[in-house]
Order: structure tokens, then C-alpha cells, then sequence
């Protein structure tokens, strides 16, 4: 299950996908092979479509691409390195993803709606980095919480024994007053 804060993205980039889809395209002419295609989509209706391949991805298959796009180069190559990074469940390449798409940002030649998706799909990538130091940090406190409770175990532990003492020793002192 998914924290309340990634959930929400997820919900907000689906609601808002079909929004951005609504301006529709061809592909380019004259591409062939399907990397090659792949990386000139420049029209949202492609991107999206680009999006829905590389979710289906397994983490192997995205890497082998990641391979192939070493150096991205021009704005759907950009895309699809940013997509590829997000499609991997780790730290570092969240990071690098947001900061790909934080660089398609800063370009002049996106248009409105490939704007509005790169930005949700930046917006998701740092909430993801977020939650993932977030968790990094419960854990850390979760193992100190570990530690405190191991020691004032210990403690009861020596307080129960001296408790034990204690009260053999009274019955000791009360056996000899007897006597």
C-alpha cells in the first residue's frame, strides 16, 4: 500500500493526464526502429503513450534502456531518460529523474500541456524522494525508540533482581529474629 502522500500524486497524475491528452498528435515521419521512435515523441498524446510503455517496463528492461540514452540530448530524449529514472525503485535515480524533468522545465520550446506533465511527473518523482527520506528517518528513530527500550529493559531487569535481593534478604533477617 502506498503512503497517503504518493497516493495523492498518483491520483492527481491520472485525473490529470486525460486532461493533458486532450491535444492530439501524429508521430514524427520517418522514424524507425523502437528506441528511436520512442525518443522523438514530442507531442503530449506521445508522451503519454511513452509514459504508459515505460510503466509496463520491468526494472531489468529499464535499465537496458537507461543503457542506450547514456547522454540525453534534446527534449524527448530528456523525457524519456526522466521516465526511465522513474520507473526504478531506488533514492538516486528519483533524484535524477526529478532533476531531468526540473531541466525540461526550464526549456522555452515545451508547450503548455507537455509543461503540466513534465511538472506533475517532477512534482511525483520529489515526493517520492521525500517519502523515501522520511522513512529513512522513521527508521532511524525507530532504532534509537529499539535501543532506549532495550535499555530500560535492562534496567527493570536489575531493578527486579535487586527488588529479589532485597526481599530475600528480609526474609532472611525476619528467620533469624525468629529463631
Amino acid at each position: 500500500m502506498l503512503p497517503p502522500d504518493m497516493s495523492r500524486t498518483l491520483i492527481v497524475l491520472m485525473l490529470s493526464l486525460p486532461l493533458v491528452a486532450s491535444c492530439t498528435a501524429t508521430r514524427p515521419a520517418g522514424t524507425s526502429g523502437a528506441d528511436a521512435e520512442v525518443i522523438q515523441f514530442s507531442t503530449v498524446d506521445q508522451w503519454l503513450q511513452l509514459y504508459s510503455d515505460v510503466s509496463m517496463m520491468s526494472t531489468e528492461q529499464a535499465v537496458e534502456r537507461l543503457v542506450t540514452v547514456d547522454r540525453p540530448e534534446g527534449t524527448g530524449q530528456l523525457f524519456y531518460y526522466g521516465l526511465l529514472n522513474s520507473q526504478l525503485e531506488s533514492y538516486g535515480a528519483w533524484t535524477q529523474a526529478r532533476d531531468t524533468f526540473q531541466e525540461l522545465l526550464e526549456l522555452d520550446t515545451l508547450s503548455p500541456q507537455q509543461h503540466q506533465l513534465v511538472d506533475i511527473l517532477r512534482q511525483y518523482n520529489q515526493n517520492r524522494i521525500n517519502l523515501s527520506l522520511k522513512q529513512k528517518d522513521l527508521l532511524a528513530e525507530q532504532a534509537e525508540l529499539q535501543e532506549q527500550l532495550q535499555d530500560v529493559e535492562q534496567d527493570n531487569d536489575r531493578l527486579q533482581q535487586q527488588i529479589q535481593a532485597l526481599t530475600d534478604l528480609e526474609t532472611v533477617i525476619s528467620t533469624r529474629r525468629e529463631e
